[in-house]
């Protein structure tokens, strides 16, 4: 009683009695357009591939894989996605991945950002880095590097390796077709010639899978096809097993599993403890403006602060599991969409609350999921009102260990990012608050300012950019758009797809 079983090859062990999630182990996929699997069915993803491999073999010692493809399209590894780790990516994630490279460009100091958030999170997740190959290669491992310096366990794909791979491929240039239905699917019409998922005599034209709604948007040249993703997904499969045999083989059998298990525990613990306590950056250099840095901002503040954050955005376990919505309309289909926004523009807010809102020109229709990334909002209009939001609602205080974080009472708003940086007009953002046409209040008092932190506007009041909590501990945030003139049809409004307090 009060202990699990744990069987390999012809070893039993008797493990401690341990919480419920570490009998489950989640990978959750953070990054761009081609993690999320634009183009192709989301079943078709490279986490999807590397679930549908790993699975048995975690299940044979008793351990649920879950891989979650949470990557989102157009988006870049922060700030947002980077403080909002935990209500995106799930408290009881195990590996956070980073595959951003195209959106993050040569801002490597996100990678840093991003790697170092994850050791921040409740549950010490691993950080593991896809595709960090190209320019920035370097670059990017030397981030890598110095959080592991600090701490934290992170991996990364070895691009030898995946050269290796590549070329290992079966060339379909100068095959019979009956040669090629001799390959296996997953080889089968990759590789053209020195070309991947393109070129004749075959690899170009069955880069997507057409048999289920052909149609479908995102199938772009720089989208990779499933072929590739087959290869990541199985690549990185192999970089789960290959690490759980090797800790059932260190298991130690004639040791007592409770005295393997606080070891182990303390070691980590003395691990993390050196990682809260490096030294860091006070000014977070190359990310912070003079001008952020001027109004009290800090590297510590998103370096090492818990960050409560109250996300619209899609995929996120916080709507999945209705923490961020307080409902029980719950799971990836069922979860609580709020309100389409042409009604939304149609019906005023009623009880001065900012609405979550989609647009259902996002959603594309299919017998089966094809991308499940969604830029979700809070909306108000310059029909509205003043409108406002809580955060954290009372589910989120418990999820995210509110009482145990004493943020410090900044407040970051974080806007939808527009396709190709081009919003349409009337959608205020931070210029907007700057010349009075967008206007906040925290908790009753008024927002005179803010500083851009790349996507998001750091709020700063009357006694500058520090807020007090309420009474119960929480943030209340108002917004009032004022009108301006666009056109008769279209009245001017803001999108804001989280706030977050650090």
């Amino acid at each position: 009683p009060g202990h699990r079983r744990l069987q390999a090859a012809n070893t039993t062990i008797m493990l401690p009695h341990l919480p419920n999630h570490f009998n489950r182990f989640v990978w959750s996929t953070g990054g761009h357009s081609a993690a999320a699997a634009h183009g192709n069915l989301y079943n078709e993803s490279y986490t999807a591939f590397m679930e549908r491999a790993a699975k048995p073999v975690f299940a044979s010692v008793g351990i649920d894989l879950e891989g979650r493809n949470y990557a989102m399209g157009g988006m870049s590894s922060g700030p947002e996605l980077s403080l909002c780790n935990e209500a995106v990516f799930g408290v009881d994630a195990d590996v956070i991945s980073w595959d951003f490279g195209m959106t993050d460009g040569r801002a490597y100091v996100k990678t840093y950002l991003y790697a170092r958030r994850s050791g921040v999170h409740q549950n010490r997740p691993m950080h593991v880095t896809i595709n960090v190959d190209g320019r920035g290669y370097q670059n990017r491992i030397q981030q890598i590097a110095t959080v592991e310096d600090e701490g934290m366990p992170a991996m990364y794909l070895l691009r030898t390796i995946l050269a290796e791979a590549k070329m290992a491929l079966p060339d379909m240039f100068g095959m019979s077709e009956s040669q090629m239905n001799e390959i296996p699917p997953f080889a089968r019409h990759f590789r053209c010639g020195e070309s991947l998922e393109t070129g004749d005599p075959t690899c170009g034209k069955y880069k997507y899978n057409l048999d289920i709604c052909p149609n479908r948007k995102y199938k772009a040249s720089w989208h990779p096809g499933w072929h590739y993703n087959a290869l990541y997904g199985n690549l990185m499969a192999l970089l789960l097993v290959d690490n759980l045999i090797e800790a059932i083989e260190s298991l130690e059998t004639n040791a007592d599993p409770a005295e393997l298990y606080e070891r182990l525990k303390k070691e980590e613990d003395a691990e993390y403890d050196h990682f809260l306590n490096a030294p860091l950056d006070e000014n977070f250099t190359g990310y912070l403006s003079s001008e952020a840095t001027s109004y009290g901002l800090r590297g510590v503040h998103f370096l090492k602060n818990r960050a409560i954050c109250h996300i619209a955005l899609l995929p996120s376990q916080s709507r999945y599991l209705g923490i961020l919505t307080e409902t029980n309309r719950t799971g990836t289909k069922d979860y609580d969409k709020g309100i389409e926004q042409q009604q939304a523009d149609e019906e005023p807010s009623a009880g001065g609350a900012m609405r979550l809102t989609y647009s259902k020109s996002m959603r594309q229709s299919c017998e089966v999921p094809l991308n499940v990334d969604y830029k979700d909002f809070f909306y108000t209009t310059e029909k509205d009102g003043w409108t406002s939001l809580t955060v954290p609602n009372d589910a989120e205080y418990e999820e995210f260990k509110v009482a145990e974080s004493k943020p410090a009472g900044i407040v970051l708003i974080c806007f939808v990012v527009c396709d190709w940086g081009r919003c349409p007009p009337g959608d205020f953002r931070q210029n907007e608050i700057r010349d009075g046409q967008l206007q906040f209040q925290v908790n009753g008092h008024r927002v005179t300012n803010m500083t851009q932190v790349e996507g998001c506007a750091a709020l700063i009041g009357e006694h500058g950019i520090f807020f007090k909590p309420n009474e119960d501990g929480r943030y209340n945030v108002s917004a009032l758009v004022k009108p301006r003139v666009i056109s008769v049809k279209q009245p001017s409004y803001t999108r804001i797809t989280s706030v977050i307090i650090l």
